[in-house]
């Protein structure tokens, strides 16, 4: 099985997750252009996923319903998907929808800038990169500040959007935490 279909296959189950501990991805697609449409139209074959599901409390049996209804959505309307690195899969819908699974932290981002984006917003997005890069490396902001030769301080003010890093700086924050300097800049995708 490729990477990305593993992960298109995750992304499918993590609908379902009701969890408090994680993040429902069905939360997150509302952004869908056709979402209202979606969660009011039954879909052929419903009326056996709720039978099967009557005997569960009422928001779990809603909850359900709504995620089989989803995924039965997008099984029909995806019409490419693929890995835009080793944790963020692209999907894109027959309605010109495009998002983008995050895999290590179980949630859906929408491509919501488009082409150009303020200078507050690219500060935002590059702070939000940067935690996710130090997330899934399971790396503090102690032990970046170690590998690249600064303060503690210093990397907690490139996390709060309070100052932003030098190139030379980033060019040693991408190879401490193993990435591309493109990684903490905003990709319309």
């Amino acid at each position: 099985m490729r990477k990305d279909d593993f992960v298109y296959d995750t992304f499918m189950s993590m609908l379902f997750v009701l969890d408090s501990r994680h993040h429902s991805c069905l939360n997150d697609l509302v952004f869908l252009k056709d979402y209202k449409k979606i969660m009011t139209t039954k879909l052929k074959g419903e009326e056996e996923v709720e039978e099967e599901l009557k005997g569960k409390y009422a928001s779990v049996y809603r909850h359900d319903i709504l995620a089989e209804r989803m995924r039965r959505y997008l099984e029909e309307n995806i019409i490419e998907h693929y890995m835009l690195n080793e944790w963020e899969l692209v999907i894109r819908l027959r309605n010109g929808d495009r998002f983008v699974y995050d895999s290590f932290c179980n949630i859906v981002r929408f491509d919501s800038y488009g082409d150009k984006l303020t200078d507050e917003e690219e500060l935002k997005e590059f702070k939000r990169n940067l935690k996710k890069m130090l997330d899934r490396r399971f790396m503090t902001q102690e032990d970046l500040a170690n590998k690249i030769g600064v303060d503690r301080v210093t990397v907690n003010r490139y996390l709060n959007g309070k100052r932003i890093p030098d190139a030379i700086v980033l060019v040693k924050i991408a190879k401490a935490l193993d990435c591309s300097v493109i990684d903490f800049y905003y990709r319309h995708f």
